[in-house]
């Protein structure tokens, strides 16, 4: 199967997301495989077989991005799986089901970028969900619902890559976003679509972009 994302956990175990296969999970030491799939029959296997993202909060518990069935939370001791899904007449759930990225901020809350549902940020200690979404008439709000990365530099500000509206910053304090687009300057953005961030030991941040190379 198409193989969609790859995570090293802190336990150095492998885990690889597929796009029609489910999870798999490679121990380096036994190296051995445990494939979790989805079972109709059983709602506490992993809710799809389609993964986008994985995520390893500071808690060491593992959080699993899907296409089409929200975000999952996998109980190591168990081997079964939470799951968390939109529920359009509750605003407290996460704001869509295709998860594309996930990161955690210094208070422990999970930012959970959506495709069309903008941001969902999450308490994991009261089980609740609040969203971000783009506010036209707001220039501080996200400026896209479709997020493709989330990524935490070292002062603890979140970088939102998007689809096709350039790059957010957002403190998460503050939770004012400010924005960097493409526009007619060498020297902006290079292309609106921002699939990945990194931030090097210089505290440069390296912007990938779709169809504009890196910035």
């Amino acid at each position: 199967g198409q193989v969609k994302c790859i995570f090293e956990d802190s336990g150095h175990n492998l885990w690889i997301g597929t796009g029609n296969g489910g999870l798999d999970l490679f121990d380096r030491k036994t190296k051995v495989f445990t494939h979790f799939r989805h079972s109709k029959e059983n709602k506490r296997t992993i809710g799809s077989n389609d993964i986008k993202r994985m995520f390893e909060d500071s808690r060491h518990r593992l959080w699993i991005g899907t296409n089409d069935s929200g975000l999952d939370l996998f109980n190591k001791q168990t081997g079964e799986f939470i799951h968390f899904t939109n529920d359009p007449n509750n605003k407290n759930t996460v704001s869509a089901n295709s998860i594309f990225s996930i990161n955690e901020d210094d208070e422990n809350n999970l930012w959970i970028g959506t495709e069309n549902g903008g941001l969902s940020v999450f308490n994991p200690e009261k089980k609740l969900f609040y969203t971000f979404q783009n506010d036209v008439v707001d220039n501080t709000s996200l400026s896209c619902n479709s997020i493709y990365e989330i990524y935490k530099d070292r002062k603890g500000d979140l970088w939102i890559g998007t689809f096709n509206r350039g790059l957010d910053i957002v403190n998460p304090d503050a939770r004012k976003f400010a924005h960097y687009k493409h526009i007619l300057n060498k020297n902006s953005l290079s292309n609106n679509n921002v699939l990945c961030i990194y931030e090097d030991s210089k505290k440069n941040i390296w912007i990938g972009t779709d169809g504009g190379g890196l910035n």
